[in-house]
């Protein structure tokens, strides 16, 4: 933390008796302290165990606003102020109360560049009601309180709002920041918050309670417990207890990094929520949330590589979530011995189904992942190919660094995912396009690498569903090849057992010493037997879509509509048959459309498709 010039005004008081309950008390509007050291107060016995009522500097609830405490020494006198965590004050001397307190009705109130330590009770108790940002903390090294009672805070925000910034919160005996109480809307950011709950009542760095908080950016480290402790709340949203979690460096504390707490959870208890089917263990009955910010499931990492000049990341995440990945041991870090991750470094954000996500499709996992069961789902898949170079300045990687990552849907965020040790080489096989199209009544699927190396073989996968897939035949590989191939393979006459539903693929490329991978999910619908099949892709689309008229009559010209999800026609083309057509869609916002088409058949009768599709 920066210097702070020697106060020249001190001011003790006595512990124990009834003229030191407050050492300053500000009682109107913009009333401030600013320059002195002060301690000794408190009106609790020296050796009682610390009054939550009684404090240094006391803000009363006339001084509803402007009030502010800047450049002062609180807990301690004037000459001293150790980080070694040795108490400089005598038993008759130590603050018994907090070092400053907030009453109830204080909105606007701003905390600036003291050094606040070695009180009994808490170093700022913080009662105010006012919104998010009407009370600041910032700048301030807040150490080695609650000397007299094993689970006061460094900073307790009780009320509702506030913002916490940039200070150091170390070595205080219960939480560094804690929100007990709080209705939320608290913002900690780019704090730096070690060595805390050593208590042993409330162990974690941060305490977080309520819901429209957010924690990003700070440093956590070296706490007892966990690095963030999340607390149910009582809300029947599945947002219950929401704190948005980003990008904080976590690592080294005593358990998880961050800790999702159940309504039956003790707050000592340090091992993961798993992840559950649908991801519905946050709510009871469908509906009322009992599990701190939903106890939605992180995700699953399957596949982290460096290869070339980008980081590759594959799995498992819930549906539009924001992914953050972290290096949890680089150099000089080692991972959490339970193998879930602490996050002390962040690599990037990516998100599930965006455009920078190349695997659309859906999966099943559990069991033991990485050599830890993390829970089941089915959900959706993932698969970034990130650049080195758009990390942050200063990250580095190497084989042998482990990768762990969160996920945040809307304001909540997951605990830290199960750890993956990151690889290093050319990815086995480098899957550069895979399109499935209907001609006729079959299915021609088609894929190319770009490489391979000790590729065996590629098993074609077939589903009805979409969720249950069975091999339907097998195509060699080519072992090790640096230049491109081109593969296909026809599942004749399924468009016959499937008409008007779609059929799903996939391939799943087998290495030699048995390793596999799984492409993206392509699907097709056919047609009725009455009619004929057409098909689009890629699926989802971007700019444009290819929209495959092989099977209808070159000679006739069909009308094609696209209407968005509320049935309006937003574009339209007039199409000639028996040939591919491409359809320009690169004004149209992200959506789910459909398209139709009419016309006639080559027997003459009058024909109508329609086609599902996603724009990205």
């Amino acid at each position: 933390m920066g210097q702070l010039n020697g106060p020249e005004v001190q001011i003790v008081g006595t512990p124990g008796t009834s003229a030191s309950d407050y050492g300053i008390t500000l009682a109107g509007i913009g009333d401030g302290v600013q320059g002195i050291s002060i301690y000794g107060f408190g009106n609790t016995g020296a050796s009682g165990t610390g009054n939550a009522n009684g404090s240094n500097i006391y803000i009363a609830i006339a001084a509803t606003s402007g009030t502010f405490i800047t450049n002062n020494v609180i807990g301690t006198a004037a000459t001293t102020f150790p980080t070694n965590g040795t108490d400089p004050n005598t038993i008759t001397t130590r603050s018994t109360g907090n070092g400053i307190l907030l009453a109830a009705g204080t909105t606007s109130s701003s905390i600036t560049n003291n050094l606040i330590g070695y009180n009994g009770n808490t170093g700022v108790q913080n009662l105010a009601t006012g919104a998010t940002g009407g009370v600041t903390i910032t700048g301030n090294e807040i150490r080695n309180n609650a000397l007299l009672n094993t689970s006061a805070s460094g900073i307790l925000l009780a009320g509702a709002g506030g913002t916490v910034q940039t200070n150091l919160v170390t070595a205080n005996r219960g939480s560094g920041v804690d929100f007990d109480g709080s209705a939320g809307n608290i913002l900690v950011t780019g704090n730096t918050i070690s060595s805390n709950g050593t208590g042993g009542a409330r162990t974690s760095g941060i305490r977080a309670y309520g819901t429209g908080n957010t924690v990003s950016l700070n440093a956590i480290s070296n706490n007892t417990g966990s690095g963030i402790l999340v607390r149910p709340g009582t809300n029947v949203a599945n947002t219950s207890g929401s704190t948005t979690i980003s990008q904080n460096a976590i690592g080294a504390n005593g358990q998880l990094g961050i800790k999702l707490m159940n309504n039956t959870d003790a707050e000592t208890v340090g091992t993961p929520v798993l992840n559950d089917y649908g991801d519905i263990d946050g709510r009871k009955n469908g509906s009322s949330a009992i599990g701190a910010n939903g106890l939605l499931n992180f995700p699953i990492i399957v596949q982290a590589r460096v290869s070339g000049a980008n980081l590759v990341i594959a799995g498992y995440a819930r549906p539009g979530v924001k992914i953050e990945f972290f290096n949890v041991a680089a150099s000089g870090v080692t991972a959490d011995g339970s193998g879930f991750g602490e996050g002390p470094v962040y690599l990037t954000s990516q998100v599930e189904g965006s455009a920078a996500d190349l695997d659309n499709g859906t999966g099943t996992y559990g069991g033991v992942i990485n050599g830890h069961n993390q829970g089941t789902d089915n959900t959706n898949k993932f698969s970034f190919s990130i650049p080195l170079s758009s990390l942050p300045s200063g990250v580095t990687l190497a084989p042998g660094n482990v990768i762990t990552a969160t996920a945040t849907s809307s304001t909540i965020t997951s605990e830290y995912s199960g750890n993956i040790t990151l690889l290093s080489g050319p990815l086995p096989v480098e899957l550069t396009a895979f399109i499935a199209k209907a001609l006729n009544y079959d299915a021609q699927l088609a894929w190319t690498t770009a490489s391979e190396l000790n590729s065996d073989y590629y098993t074609v996968e077939r589903s009805l569903d979409g969720n249950i897939f069975a091999k339907i035949g097998q195509v060699a590989a080519q072992g090790n090849k640096t230049t491109t191939t081109s593969y296909t393979y026809t599942d004749a006459g399924i468009g016959h057992q499937q008409p008007g539903q779609p059929v799903y693929y996939r391939l799943r490329q087998v290495d030699l010493n048995g390793t596999t991978a799984f492409s993206p999910v392509r699907s097709i619908v056919f047609a009725s037997d009455k009619s004929v099949a057409i098909s689009c892709y890629p699926v989802p689309a971007q700019s444009t879509v290819w929209m495959d008229l092989s099977s209808l009559a070159d000679i006739n010209t069909y009308q094609v509509s696209l209407l968005d999800n509320t049935g309006r026609q937003v574009q339209q083309w007039s199409l000639a048959g028996g040939k591919p057509q491409l359809l320009d869609l690169q004004n149209l916002p992200t959506s789910i459309y459909q398209l139709v088409l009419t016309g006639l058949a080559k027997d003459g009768s009058l024909l109508r498709q329609t086609l599902r599709l996603t724009k990205e």
